[in-house]
């Protein structure tokens, strides 16, 4: 039983973290789209 506990909780924070990631990823991807928008309207 402490075994498949252990096992769910370490596949449950993997998962959460790469939400995380994930969510980081698709924001830092619309900050670079805005910031390259910027500089080819500069040009």
């Amino acid at each position: 039983m402490k075994h498949i506990f252990i096992l769910f909780t370490f596949t449950y924070s993997i998962s959460f973290h790469g939400i995380t990631q994930i969510k980081r990823m698709k924001k830092n991807v619309k900050q670079k789209n805005v910031n390259e928008s910027k500089i080819f309207f500069l040009k």
